[in-house]
């Protein structure tokens, strides 16, 4: 999978904005995207998800569990 090029220079400071497309949560990746990491301006898209450390995607898979529950 690779990252979409979505940049949204509007984004503000306090909004979540991927650190790979710049995708945000009123200007998505085009067919859609989540969260992994909702982190500010270090956030992650599930588009951008080979950019995801391996502590990122434990911690995405756990709380990914905890919503089946």
């Amino acid at each position: 999978m690779t990252a979409t090029n979505c940049l949204d220079t509007s984004a503000s400071d306090a909004e979540d904005v991927c650190r790979v497309c710049g995708c945000t949560d009123l200007n998505g990746c085009p067919g859609g995207c989540s969260w992994i990491v909702r982190a500010g301006a270090e956030s992650l898209c599930t588009a951008c998800i080979d950019h995801a450390t391996e502590e990122e995607l434990d911690a995405f898979d756990a709380e990914q569990e905890e919503d089946d529950d």
